[in-house]
């Protein structure tokens, strides 16, 4: 039985990455700034995320943390990013934000209404189409890793896009 490399990578990166994003979700932004920094990406692009890890690697992961949050963590997401890089592979990782990060003043200031949180959660799944598909372009290997509120983005993206990444890890 020939088993795909894409599942086997996939599965070697599950484990590890299930106490990565238990402990994403609940901490708070560094004090580094948010930006993917690759080069010759698109400005637009650029400040959709937090990047940290090897730009040269073919792989490219990407958090969709859990939350909602108001805030993309940074400092404690790169420092867990680059000790998984030791154990499975020195590979790119972005932490990707998302819509309510964008507008976090409303949602501390006011009430939102359904519709306005439905806008909000799809523009979220835009940004990380977006995200992907500039990856993609760049014939990197793409895998999300999307954790509860993180999960319901990435299934979104799924069923909106298709299956334009190379692998997703939803929990």
């Amino acid at each position: 039985l020939a088993v795909n490399n894409n599942y086997l990578e996939m599965k070697k990166v599950f484990l590890i990455v299930i106490f990565l994003q238990i402990v994403i979700g609940v901490n708070a932004q560094g004090n580094e700034s948010i930006q993917i920094n690759y080069p010759g990406i698109p400005e637009r692009i650029e400040n959709l995320g937090y990047s940290c890890g090897n730009i040269e690697s073919e792989t490219v992961l990407i958090n969709v943390q859990g939350g909602p949050a108001s805030k993309l963590n940074t400092s404690f997401f790169k420092k867990k990013a680059l000790e998984l890089n030791s154990r499975i592979g020195n590979h790119f990782w972005i932490n990707i934000i998302q819509s309510q990060m964008i507008y976090s003043d409303k949602y501390k200031s006011e009430k939102v209404s359904f519709e306005e949180a439905k806008k909000d959660f799809t523009q979220s799944v835009e940004i990380l189409e977006e995200v992907v598909q500039f990856f993609k372009s760049q014939n990197k290997k793409v895998f999300i890793i999307g954790v509860s509120f993180g999960g319901f983005l990435t299934t979104d993206f799924i069923a909106k896009y298709g299956n334009i990444a190379d692998g997703y890890l939803i929990m």
